[in-house]
């Protein structure tokens, strides 16, 4: 039969030391303080997008690593083993993952081009709005409406418990654009 190798690569064990130790010298000295004040740690996530982790599975046109997934994965648990704590990198997961992420899958060259950049570099911060008070994280049961008005769309609705909310830069949003809440295909 066929053996399947699922070793990682020589440079995927060296980036994940890499990351270790960068997190260990530029944000674990500060993740006591600001877990006790309950504060964001806005000079860390600014680092880690100087190093290249918020980005890092983004083309490098676009101001990405060019990283595949699995190394994408090995950066983020480089982040929890070298210490960093838990509200960081969940806000590390939501603006790259939830909100660049999305950008870049569903929005047009355009916008991945003027967004993008600016995610994977750390100058903006993203979240997105997808829980709602009535249906919590059912992205079938959302009842926040989007209706085109000319150029934009007017959104009706609430959200709630959006990671990065307080502090975001910049905001996806899961909104209804007519059918009703449910499985559509």
């Amino acid at each position: 039969g066929t053996v399947m190798d699922f070793a990682f690569s020589r440079e995927q064990v060296m980036f994940k030391k890499e990351v270790i130790r960068f997190a260990k010298k530029e944000i674990v000295p500060r993740v006591q303080e600001h877990d006790l004040k309950g504060e964001f740690d806005f000079t860390s996530f600014r680092k880690m997008g100087d190093f290249g982790i918020l980005g890092l599975h983004f083309p490098e046109e676009l101001g990405g690593g060019g990283a595949d997934v699995v190394t994408t994965v090995l950066a983020g648990e480089a982040l929890g083993e070298a210490g960093v704590d838990g509200g960081l990198t969940l806000a590390y997961g939501a603006h790259s993952f939830l909100c660049a992420d999305t950008i870049f899958r569903h929005g047009t060259d355009t916008q991945r081009k003027h967004y993008i950049p600016k995610l994977a570099s750390g100058e903006w911060i993203g979240c997105m709005g997808l829980s709602e008070p009535d249906a919590g994280s059912d992205v079938a049961a959302i009842k926040t409406t989007a209706q085109r008005q000319g150029d934009y769309f007017v959104i009706n609705g609430s959200k709630t418990y959006i990671t990065n909310g307080t502090q975001a830069d910049f905001y996806t949003l899961l909104a209804r654009t007519g059918e009703e809440p449910g499985h559509h295909a």
